[in-house]
């Protein structure tokens, strides 16, 4: 028989030094219960100081006393707001306290983990009910984590089934495209997006973009207008052949934490041509700081990093596995600035393509990847937000050339981002009249 383990707010506690939210009594279904709420809009804008571990995100836990080799089922309930998106983290995960590196993590966010209860509430709401299946193991003591980024949710109990009957339907896709449209339509807080509609027509890879375009540009509130959505489907256009072919990876890490070290061993075991995928990871700072490797570089190679938390220097890392004709992949991925120079390195590549999408890096890392570029090369920067240095508390670096000089065909392409001023003036002063290409479409430049 199942063992069943439901959501109490007064079990949990915060486990990380950024406590956004805490444990209120509120009144649902005319009585008070103790819920938990995580994060704020302004807790984002204010997260712990970079290079932390807690720089990223709330996050929460509790202990539980539990059975050896039981099935156990742990049933939560969530509220979101508006300010869910596409962009958004919330996951759980649980373990067993004496082995916390194997854990079993669940992403609630949007929909890769199923709920069982989907509905729309009456001021507009979604709520979810989630049943996280668990088996321990020898242990008895286990704890179950959850994390949130990027978005404030109530987490409670789940209520009465009947409570959840009296309430429309409504998934995760169907909440956010009514969360889209409730404003005027095409106008929200000093901005325009006209004719989104357009990027259906490039299937699966339009609709990526489409959920960035209407989520990311609304925070950095950047005017698109449709000559801009025609330069975004025309550039999407040249890649589309590329994203249909299936990809078989040689590599497949994921929901790991690890440092620059561990992050480097798997990075040399790659060989030219093939591919490797880091999903859910957070790749630290090595401590005691110390120089590391990762190998030989490989041509023809495929490396993507999605949903993770980097350091500088992880960053760095991957550049310098790139041999030519290879691809690599920074997607919904966030740097924690550590404070390092700008590097040269011994050598460049020639024709890869760099993509980095709705993705936080710093100037550093940005002057690091365009020393490295060569002959053919292709950069995408797209919803992404370059930092200065001196914004992530430490001195700014001075911008000197960024593009090697005799590089040709390298085609540099920004896309709904924020970067320093001073940057796009070097890069434009660079190319120009050069056999290389810099197209900028509704940036922020500050």
């Amino acid at each position: 028989m199942e063992n069943i383990i439901e959501f109490k707010a007064r079990d949990f506690r915060f486990g990380s030094q950024n406590k956004y939210g805490g444990r209120m009594f509120v009144t649902k279904n005319g009585s008070y219960r103790e819920v938990f709420e995580l994060g704020t809009v302004d807790d984002w804008k204010r997260q712990g100081a970079p290079g932390s571990r807690d720089h990223f995100g709330t996050w929460i836990f509790a202990k539980k006393d539990l059975e050896p080799h039981t099935d156990c089922v742990f049933r939560i309930e969530v509220v979101s707001d508006g300010t869910l998106c596409d962009g958004s983290e919330l996951r759980a995960a649980i373990f067993d306290v004496l082995d916390p590196d194997d854990k079993t993590v669940y992403p609630l966010a949007q929909s890769r983990f199923a709920p069982s209860v989907n509905k729309k509430t009456a001021d507009g709401g979604l709520v979810r009910v989630f049943e996280l299946p668990y088996s321990t193991g020898d242990g008895a003591v286990y704890q179950i984590n959850i994390f949130a980024y990027d978005c404030r949710v109530t987490l409670d109990a789940p209520a009465d089934p009947e409570v959840y009957a009296a309430l429309p339907d409504c998934t995760y896709e169907e909440w956010r495209h009514a969360c889209a449209g409730a404003s005027s339509p095409g106008k929200k807080e000093g901005f325009e997006i006209h004719g989104l509609d357009q990027l259906d027509k490039l299937g699966d890879v339009g609709a990526t973009v489409k959920n960035i375009v209407s989520s990311v540009l609304k925070k950095q509130r950047v005017r698109l207008d449709p000559e801009d959505l025609e330069d975004i489907i025309d550039h999407l256009d040249e890649d589309e052949d590329e994203e249909d072919e299936e990809i078989e990876y040689d590599l497949e890490i994921g929901n790991r934490r690890m440092d620059e070290q561990q992050f480097a061993e798997q990075l040399g075991l790659l060989d030219d041509g093939q591919n490797a995928i880091f999903a859910n990871v957070m790749i630290e700072r090595s401590d005691p700081v110390k120089s590391v490797d990762p190998g030989d570089r490989t041509d023809g190679c495929r490396i993507e990093v999605a949903n993770a938390l980097l350091c500088t220097g992880a960053v760095k890392l991957a550049l310098d596995k790139l041999g030519d004709g290879c691809r690599l992949t920074f997607a919904n991925c966030k740097e924690t600035y550590d404070g390092s120079a700008a590097s040269e390195p011994e050598s460049g590549f020639d024709g890869c393509i760099i993509e980095f999408a709705n993705t936080f890096i710093s100037q550093v890392t940005f002057a690091n990847l365009l020393a490295r570029v060569g002959d053919g090369c292709k950069v995408n920067i797209i919803a992404a937000e370059i930092q200065r240095a001196g914004d992530a508390g430490d001195g700014q670096i001075n911008v000197g050339r960024l593009i090697p000089e005799g590089v040709e065909g390298l085609k540099l392409y920004i896309q709904n981002s924020r970067i320093p001023a001073e940057m796009i003036r070097e890069l434009r002063e660079e190319l120009k009249g050069t056999f290389n290409s810099l197209e900028c479409v509704a940036i922020k430049e500050y």
